[in-house]
């Protein structure tokens, strides 16, 4: 049973979504860059601004997906420049 008050109905009110968010959601994810990039290009790509990782033979560019990380940039920046397939 929801707690509510007895004289009013129950509303359910989604928390606004901050600015940083609403821009990040206007911008299209990107796919994979390429299936052919060798594994010594993708480790040139190792920071937050320029950010690289393969994933099953693909490489994605994931520098502006960082803030939208659930688990934050931190989890992506571990991973950069590298093979993140079995993580």
């Amino acid at each position: 049973e929801k707690m509510q008050h007895p004289d009013k109905a129950f509303k359910c009110v989604p928390a606004p979504i901050p600015e940083r968010e609403k821009r990040l959601l206007k911008t299209a994810p990107t796919g994979a860059i390429s299936k052919s990039i060798p594994k010594s290009e993708v480790s040139r790509h190792c920071i937050p601004e320029d950010c690289w990782i393969a994933i099953n033979g693909k490489v994605y560019d994931v520098s502006e997906f960082m803030d939208r990380h659930p688990g934050g940039p931190t989890v992506i920046l571990n991973s950069a420049g590298k093979d993140a397939s079995k993580m």
